[in-house]
């Protein structure tokens, strides 16, 4: 019975350990969210950290409202991504 307890807490431990070199990794990745044809950009850390935000020219000199929608879905795009 020892013997079984004793090997289910190492799994556990492993299983820890395994969890925080994940963590670690995922915090590490960086994904692009893109919308308007690739005319918003959002730069997103695994965790969902915005590190750069990139807009088009082109896309300032429209209406702001339409701007705003498009930052909105390269968000929503980036946190799928991770």
């Amino acid at each position: 019975m020892k013997g079984g307890i004793g090997n289910i807490m190492k799994q556990a431990q492993e299983m820890k350990a395994n969890m925080e070199k994940a963590k670690k990794e995922i915090a590490g990745m960086e994904v692009i969210g893109k919308s308007g044809g690739d005319m918003v950009k959002i730069f997103m850390n695994g965790n969902h950290i915005v590190n750069r935000v990139e807009i088009d020219s082109s896309v300032i000199k429209d209406d702001k409202e339409m701007v705003e929608d498009l930052i909105a879905a390269a968000v929503n795009d980036a946190n799928r991504r991770v």
